[in-house]
């Protein structure tokens, strides 16, 4: 039995080498892969953040050029938050659908109405009629399950 046991300097270096590659395997599961984890989520986190400002700086050179084409083609300003929702929905605003508006809010002026919900085509504005002011702009994706509230009538234009 002690002959069996007794082993070559080789392999004790072999079972010398296994168990330092064991201990190190644990260590780097224990100790250092855990972070990577936190690593990857903080990549990730960068490169939304990039993202978005990204977007944000697209959103904001096309703002003031969509703001500039409200001024000049829109008898109806436009609040910031509806220039918001326009951009942020991808509206359709041409030349058409804003002579359509005016038409709409002309109607609706006629009528009396001070609040009204202008529907054109699948979106919708909610329109001051007294300031002659465009409140909020909804699309067809938003459309669903909103509520509008503290108008006075509709418009189909």
């Amino acid at each position: 039995w002690e002959d069996r046991m007794q082993l070559s300097s080789r392999e004790r270096f072999l079972i010398g080498v296994l168990f330092t590659i064991i201990i190190w395997a644990v260590a780097l599961e224990v100790f250092i892969w855990p972070g990577r984890a936190e690593y990857r989520k903080s990549v990730e986190l960068m490169e939304s953040g990039n993202q978005e400002r990204e977007e944000m700086e697209f959103y904001l050179s096309h703002y003031e050029e969509l703001e500039q084409k409200l001024k000049e083609e829109s008898q109806v300003a436009f609040s910031k938050h509806a220039v918001e929702r326009v951009m942020e929905r991808s509206v359709d605003i041409s030349s058409d659908k804003l002579e359509r508006l005016n038409e709409g809010v002309k109607l609706a002026g006629e009528k009396g109405l001070k609040a009204p919900l202008i529907l054109m085509d699948s979106t919708a504005f909610v329109v001051n009629v007294k300031n002659n002011r465009v409140v909020t702009v909804v699309n067809e994706e938003s459309l669903k399950g909103t509520v509008f509230t503290n108008i006075d009538g509709t418009v189909m234009v």
